[in-house]
Formats: structure tokens, sequence, C-alpha cells
């Protein structure tokens, strides 16, 4: 019998940019409730996974929480889920959310034997030497610090399966991967949950554990390894999971030749139908194109939720040039006059918006309209 087979199938669930403790302030703050119990949520799956599918081994490799000080509720949500998969070894890794260091929640002592925390001063390793797997990683000291240059790493024999953890936004380019001589390069950093094969390497990004922005479209998770012996060699295959709940989208509609909300309504409708959005989704629409100053955006419009967890209209549109409305010495032209150029020269989207709702709703007026669905 060879050295490999008696390691047998080891599974190892990779996942970071868990985020606890990161607000959820936009762009519904009354949804910040909601948002944080579908996390909680989540990261509870995580550990289900981890005892449903029989996990020797979890990656956290960075972002694990966004906080200098967590809840006593956030706390003990992490530490009796690590108790709860007591066959399964932790290794998490700080990143730029959540450095190591003096005072941080990695130094309080709280946390259970079998997890394993990576400081900051310097690259070490945590050999499991029942499954045959070593872990190498240095973990970010201060904020927004990403992982120094890689090192090298060096097997104590053949069937020794070599993982390098660490925090990048950007992917390692190649000259650097091959250098390292991993077998799984394990990151976080980037939204995207990317893989790539390089010089005998597989690189990983775990992505959103749950999707927090619009960034990435994707349902957030984790991605489960495998490593088995294939021709006397240890092989790793994966496979991405979605545990996640939250997805969120961003999408522009140009209102430039609509006649009426109707249309924009018809789009939005459209728009979640086609995409299957339901009671956990998350939409941001922009409204971009240049539009008469008649044409009216209605207020409910930005606060209906469209079956949503949270609905957003941002208002980009321009006005066309009105040349009658230059010269009209009415209060109508002076306060055209007055937020035409805010609302193209605004020095950020929120100004632009305002000054367009401010002279919709001012134009509404003079015209005596009702304005109470503006």
């Amino acid at each position: 019998m060879s050295e490999a087979t008696q390691f047998g199938e080891v599974r190892i669930l990779h996942f970071g940019d868990v985020f606890f403790g990161s607000p959820f302030l936009s762009p519904a703050p009354e949804k910040s409730a909601e948002r944080r119990r579908l996390q909680r949520e989540t990261f509870e799956r995580a550990m289900q996974t981890i005892r449903d599918q029989k996990v020797q081994l979890a990656l956290i490799t960075g972002n694990l929480f966004d906080s200098d000080d967590l809840s006593d509720e956030t706390a003990g949500l992490l530490l009796r889920g690590f108790r709860s998969c007591p066959a399964c070894r932790f290794v998490i890794l700080p990143g730029g959310a959540d450095p190591a260091g003096k005072g941080s929640f990695y130094e309080s002592g709280r946390f259970p034997q079998n997890v394993f925390i990576f400081g900051s001063d310097e690259y070490r390793t945590f050999s499991f030497d029942d499954i045959g797997v070593s872990v190498t990683g240095r973990g970010s000291g201060e904020r927004g610090e990403e992982s120094a240059a890689f090192p090298t790493l060096t097997r104590k024999n053949e069937q020794e399966f070599l993982i390098l953890a660490g925090y990048r936004r950007e992917t390692p380019d190649n000259t650097e991967i091959v250098s390292v001589g991993a077998d799984y390069i394990a990151l976080s950093g980037n939204p995207d949950p990317v893989r790539l094969e390089i010089g005998g390497s597989s690189v990983g990004y775990s992505g959103w554990l749950e999707s927090r922005g619009y960034e990435n479209e994707q349902v957030g998770g984790a991605n489960l390894l495998t490593v088995s012996e294939e021709a006397g060699a240890r092989r790793l295959h994966g496979k991405r999971l979605e545990l996640g709940t939250v997805r969120c989208l961003s999408r522009t509609i140009d209102v430039s030749n609509m006649k009426n909300d109707s249309e924009l309504i018809g789009q939005i409708t459209s728009i979640v139908r086609d995409n299957s959005l339901g009671h956990t989704a998350v939409l941001r629409i922009e409204l971009t194109g240049t539009v008469h100053p008649g044409f009216r955006i209605p207020r409910n419009a930005g606060t209906s939720s469209f079956g949503l967890l949270v609905f957003s209209l941002v208002n980009l549109t321009a006005p066309e040039s009105d040349p009658q409305l230059l010269k009209d010495m009415s209060a109508r032209g002076e306060l055209y006059r007055l937020l035409e150029p805010k609302i193209r020269e605004g020095s950020d989207d929120a100004e632009r918006a305002a000054a367009a709702r401010a002279l919709t709703i001012g134009l509404a007026a003079l015209e005596g309209q009702e304005i109470k669905d503006l």
C-alpha cells in the first residue's frame, strides 16, 4: 500500500469575504436587520455543509469580519459554528478588513482548539499529518493590507499536499504562482469565484460567501475541494457551492424616448421577471438619457419593492434643452435656469438626482399638478 493511499479522500471547504459586522446601510437602511439575518443564516449553512460533507479542513482566507469591535451576538455565532464542527480544522487568515494584531478578536483567546489563526509577523505553516495536508500563510497586520510576496513551499514528502493561503485583490502573476510550488493557492479579496490552473498549481478565489454588492451578480458561496489519489499521485477536484441567498443586480434604463412612467414600470417589471428575481434580490436601476421637463418619474417607483428585498431607483437623467424655458421670465423659467446646470454638472450622482427631482416637483407645482406621488 502506498503512502498516499493511507490518507484517503480529503475534503476541504474554502470561503472568505464574509464581513461580519459590516453595516448594511445603503440603499435601504430599513433592510439592514434582514440582511444581517440572511448573512448569519448563510454562515450557519456553511457550517451545516461542513458536517454533511464530512469536511476535514476549512480555509477562511480573509475578511471573516469587518469590525474592530464584534458584538457578543456575532462573536457567539462564530464560535458556536466552529464548535459545532469538531471533526473539522478551521484555518483562518486575517485579511485586509479584519487584520490580526493587538486588541483584535483573533487575540481574544476565545477560539476553540480546532481553529488555527495565522499571525501577521511572518509566514508560518500548519501541518495536519493525519490527512497529509499543510497550509502556509501570513495574515494582514493592518487594515487594507494585502498578503506579502508569496514564499516558496517545500514538501516534507512526495505525498504531502501543499496549500498557500493569501489575501489579494488582484490575481498573482503566473511567475509568482509557479514559484510558490503549491498544489492549491487559496485566495480572497476578489468578489468573483475565480479558478485557474497554472504551472501545476490550482488557484482559487473564494468569492463572497453572501453577495453584498453589484460587483458580482452571482449568489455567494464557497469552493468545495476534494483531494484524492489518482495514478499514484494526489489530485485536486473542486466545485462551486451556492450557499448564499441574496443576489444583487444593477441595470441601466435609458428613458429618452419614453412617453410616460408606465413604460418605465414595464421595463423594470421585465427585468425582475427575466432575471427570476425574488424576495431575496437587491436591484438598482439607474435612469439615464435626456427627458422633457414634463416627464414624470413617480416617487412611488423609487420606493416600490417589486417583491424584492431592496429596490432603488437612481435618477441620472438630464433635461432636454428647452429654449423657451431658458427665455421664460416667469417663475418656471427662473426655476429651470437655476436647476438645469446642477442637473448637468452636479458634483456627484446624488446632487444631480436631487436637482432633477426638484425641477420635476417645482414645475408640477407651478402648473398646479398634484405632487404627492412625484
